[in-house]
């Protein structure tokens, strides 16, 4: 079984606001009695509505050999939560009108050779799983070879007609991407989608580096139950390849259901130079990150296997209030700019140093 990363999205009404502290408690109650029987090497679940992150729960180990805890801030391969990020980056193509979502997807991919007796498919078929094309192409998955392959099949039924789960179509909206932008998706989805939301810690890309910096997988042993190892293979393609963190997918979730966009962190003028990750220089001591979010400061911070969640409110001079409460007498002061990036953060007076790597 893999190490799974859930997002649970808590559609929370403005009468039941006031109770919100009470449901996450029932609702994280149920969750431990449900990974006290679970047999899973490791889980990180994290609860978000449309304001915040709200609760992080961690389960058992990112490495069993290790006995390497899982922590909230564990990277793990997201699967097919990628394709919004693929969806995002075309769409946002077609608003530069670079991209036309009722065009026959063979515009942007001409080698694309699929004999079929109805109209010609388009990205909006391919983007909502009407296309009609097969679900996965084990053989040749995270290759362009797969659109190759299906010079062999035939559609079924016209476009539109019926909804299939594809992941096919998703790795040749990939590549229309990279053929439109002429680039790697990898660093398409890094620059239009990741940066802007503040997602430092996340790629769009599994390789050996990559690896090195995940958790690891594991499946059930046929023979005997045990968890071992699971295979893989690098991943480029645009249905499966984001590597994130359960903090990074919420505040993505927050975009989807906000629809506003953090925007390039430029956009946001002096915050810019704040957005990154910090870490007490020391032994032990607190980690974080810090994001832009509807054009707010917001800080997420671990320590002692606690997350929190901090607003900054501007004082000036890179000096902020933290906390909800305006008379919070929490501090956060960002200094030593650099090439244009804060290289510390005093949070009251404990000094966090400016991490370039995840």
């Amino acid at each position: 079984m893999r190490v799974i990363l859930t997002v649970l999205a808590l559609a929370l009404t403005t009468t039941a606001l006031a109770d919100v502290d009470a449901r996450l408690a029932e609702t994280g109650k149920a969750i431990e009695v449900a990974l006290a029987a679970s047999p899973a090497p490791g889980l990180v679940i994290g609860i978000t509505d449309r304001e915040k992150l709200r609760k992080v729960i961690v389960h058992g180990y990112a490495d069993l050999k290790t006995r390497t805890p899982m922590r909230a801030d564990s990277r793990l391969a997201i699967g097919s939560i990628s394709k919004a990020f693929t969806s995002i980056a075309l769409l946002q193509l077609a608003d530069e009108h670079r991209f036309d979502v009722k065009a026959p997807i063979t515009r942007y991919l001409p080698w694309l050779d699929i004999h079929s007796s109805y109209a010609a498919m388009t990205g909006r078929d391919l983007m909502s799983h009407t296309a009609g094309l097969p679900y996965y192409l084990a053989d040749s998955a995270s290759s362009r070879f797969a659109g190759l392959e299906l010079k062999d099949f035939e559609p079924t039924y016209a476009p539109g007609a019926h909804w299939q789960y594809s992941n096919t179509s998703y790795q040749l909206l990939g590549y229309a991407l990279e053929s439109i932008v002429h680039g790697p998706l990898s660093s398409i989805i890094r620059r239009r989608v990741l940066e802007p939301l503040g997602m430092s810690s996340s790629s769009a890309i599994i390789d050996d580096a990559e690896r090195t910096r995940m958790v690891v997988s594991y499946v059930r042993w046929p023979y005997d139950g045990r968890y071992v190892e699971a295979p893989w293979v690098e991943y480029t393609a645009g249905d499966g390849s984001i590597v994130s963190t359960v903090v990074e997918v919420s505040h993505g979730a927050d975009w989807h259901v906000n629809r506003d966009f953090a925007g390039p962190v430029t956009a946001t003028g002096n915050y810019a130079a704040y957005v990154g990750h910090y870490v007490y220089p020391g032994p032990e001591g607190p980690e974080g990150r810090v994001y832009i979010r509807n054009g707010e400061l917001v800080g997420v911070f671990g320590w002692d296997e606690q997350l929190f969640v901090e607003k900054f409110s501007p004082l000036g001079s890179g000096t902020f209030v933290m906390g909800e409460e305006p008379h919070s007498p929490e501090r956060a002061h960002f200094d030593s700019i650099v090439d244009g990036y804060a290289q510390r953060l005093i949070i009251s007076g404990v000094p966090l140093c400016r991490r370039e790597t995840p």
